[in-house]
């Protein structure tokens, strides 16, 4: 995987907060990415490459860029202000690259130095085991003690274990378990956000996601994706970008 700047800005993400998606069920975390990037207005500053996700190009898919703009599968977000920096994942890995990928980007986060990582993800609605039922709406697994107490602060539970019968969580081969895997391996801190749902418009689970990193990141008065200074209990006014307007197609005319 390599590196490829697009504006001058530091090799290095010391001292800031990387946020990333896990492409996953209903594409949740790429669309909580999508608000967090396009509200704080924050310019692409470079693009990963690697050849273990799948090729994709489009336009530029946020208000605040050029209509000649281009996107491509791995970009890298930092804004002008604040100590949040956002990673957009936009196609999967290829068939059998998900291990291979996951060790490409640790590698890499240890390169950008990091602070802490924080990865959105989705779980399949339909694979919930009955104890998972009444639970929370946004839960967790973390590696940083720090991250674990902050989530606990604001009552977001941790994600409860598959029964004994099932595949623990951990062994499982599709995102966001490799990379979580990988970067525990590396002893780079990271911290995944978890809600269930099933595919189709699931803008508002991105919402939910959105508000839960938010006010995660608010504790440490990282997340600047607000237009103006928010306290741990509110959220911002989230800009949803041009493209989230074609998401399912143009609008189909009444009848």
């Amino acid at each position: 995987m390599q590196l490829v700047q697009i504006a001058q800005q530091p090799a290095t993400l010391e001292g800031k907060s990387l946020v990333l998606p896990a492409v996953s069920v209903g594409n949740v975390g790429q669309l909580a990415l999508d608000l967090l990037i396009n509200t704080a207005a924050a310019p692409c500053t470079g693009r990963l490459q690697t050849t273990c996700l799948l090729p994709c190009i489009g336009r530029g898919a946020y208000d605040h860029q050029p209509a000649e703009s281009l996107a491509t599968p791995l970009e890298l977000y930092i804004p002008k202000v604040g100590s949040v920096a956002y990673l957009q994942q936009r196609s999967p890995a290829a068939l059998g690259q998900q291990a291979v990928f996951a060790k490409q980007l640790a590698e890499q986060l240890q390169k950008l130095r990091p602070e802490e990582v924080v990865v959105l993800a989705s779980l399949d609605a339909a694979g919930r085991f009955d104890h998972q039922l009444s639970q929370p709406p946004v839960s967790f697994r973390s590696s940083s003690p720090e991250l674990s107490q902050r989530c606990q602060a604001l009552d977001i539970p941790e994600l409860q274990a598959a029964p004994a019968s099932e595949p623990a969580y951990e062994d499982r081969l599709l995102p966001p378990w490799p990379l979580m895997q990988v970067c525990s391996e590396k002893e780079i801190p990271v911290t995944t956000l978890f809600t269930f749902c099933s595919e189709g418009d699931n803008a508002p689970h991105g919402v939910l996601l959105a508000n839960a990193v938010h006010k995660l990141l608010a504790r440490s008065g990282g997340d600047q994706s607000a237009e103006q200074p928010s306290t741990e209990s509110c959220v911002p006014h989230w800009q949803p970008p041009h493209a989230w307007q074609q998401l399912y197609g143009p609008v189909q005319p009444a009848f």
